[in-house]
């Protein structure tokens, strides 16, 4: 099997600790061995937080026509996929901000807040 650093770190938890083996173009960090050109930060130094699609019964429709752009909900966001066959929802354009617009290489996830016990996180949200 060929050498695959990221397969061990993000599959498995394991990180490499034998600096002997590492191959040409990787480096040793906190994390494990990673590519050369990576870099290590906290996800708001190298990306920011968009919130989803406030919208009203009124503008939404169940299938798509003029004007209206797909919304993914919480239930859309499968492990490793995005269902887009069941529950998808379409929203007026105008109810959706241009950085609201998912874009090849965007990350996405979906967080349940508790209002009775996260109203601090729900706070800086």
């Amino acid at each position: 099997m060929l050498f695959n650093p990221i397969y061990l770190l993000f599959n498995t938890g394991v990180t490499v600790t034998d600096c002997s083996d590492i191959p040409e173009g990787y480096k040793v960090t906190e994390l494990g061995v990673l590519p050369e050109d990576w870099n290590i930060g906290r996800l708001d130094q190298v990306g920011g937080l968009i919130r989803g699609v406030s919208y009203k019964e009124t503008d939404l429709n169940e299938k798509y026509q003029s004007g209206f752009l797909p919304v993914l909900r919480a239930m859309n966001i499968q492990t490793g996929s995005l269902d887009l066959l069941n529950d998808l929802v379409f929203v007026r354009r105008e109810k959706i901000s241009e950085k609201q617009i998912l874009k090849r290489g965007d990350i996405g996830s979906v967080e349940f807040l508790r209002a009775d016990t996260d109203q601090d996180r729900m706070n800086n949200f």
